[in-house]
């Protein structure tokens, strides 16, 4: 199976900015309007969720149940659509995105929730939805589920794919688990790097993994994990980033 090529150059000097979930620090995250302003503030890329309706629609959402829809997993999208036509679909999405920017898509499917999909077929359906855009290198599929992560190295092995860590022990653990399941990247919390930032990149590196890392919108901080050598940084603060990172 031919995978795709690494993810991030690594001849490149300075890390990319995702804007997660769009500039969340202006407008409702996971929505047109905060992508629209990621792609104002200069942002390499974006980030954003995807879970699916009862009816087997891919929509946008963090958080598995919201206050004016209830459970994602629950309603159907025409359902969905007349409680908070504000959440837009993965293809609504996309289409919005200009084609040259980067899109990092965590399919949202974890074994702590109600409906977790066992038989992964969420990830079949986002391949097949990636598949409707051009250039394929753009896009980057990660998930904290490993099994959710691996089902998207096997459906869609043109696509870049990235094992999501929480918990801070558990580094050592994410790296092994990435590296074994080809993964593209790690997608690591801020907090894995508070220390020895660089000798965790060196490591990542080591094993072929980039470092993506997520939520950092302090200054400073950005800067230092720059400095690291991340291959990217996840942020609500896409404009602010912009000016760290130009000013390298």
């Amino acid at each position: 199976m031919q995978y795709p090529v690494r993810m991030f150059e690594d001849d490149r000097s300075t890390p990319l900015i995702y804007a997660h979930r769009g500039d969340s620090s202006r407008a409702a995250d996971n929505t047109l309007e905060a992508f629209e302003l990621a792609v104002d503030a200069g942002a390499d890329g974006i980030e954003l969720d995807v879970r699916r309706t009862a009816d087997g629609v891919l929509v946008l959402s963090h958080d598995p149940a919201t206050p004016t829809i209830g459970r994602i997993d629950r309603a159907t999208f025409d359902m969905m659509r007349d409680l908070d036509p504000t959440v837009p679909t993965l293809e609504e999405a996309l289409s919005e995105i200009p084609t040259g920017m980067l899109v990092n898509v965590e399919i949202k499917n974890s074994r702590a929730e109600r409906g977790y999909d066992s038989e992964l077929t969420i990830v079949d359906a986002v391949t097949t939805e990636l598949r409707n855009f051009a250039n394929p290198d753009r896009f980057l599929i990660t998930s904290f589920d490993a099994a959710t992560a691996a089902k998207a190295k096997e459906s869609g092995p043109e696509f870049g794919t990235g094992l999501l860590v929480a918990e801070v022990t558990r580094l050592a653990t994410g790296l092994r688990n990435a590296a074994s399941a080809r993964h593209e990247t790690i997608n690591v919390n801020r907090r894995h790097l508070r220390k020895n930032a660089a000798e965790a990149v060196d490591r990542a590196r080591s094993m072929d993994l980039d470092v993506v890392v997520w939520t950092v919108d302090d200054p400073d901080e950005i800067h230092q994990l720059a400095v690291a050598g991340v291959s990217a940084i996840i942020t609500n603060t896409p404009l602010g980033a912009r000016k760290v990172i130009d000013a390298l």
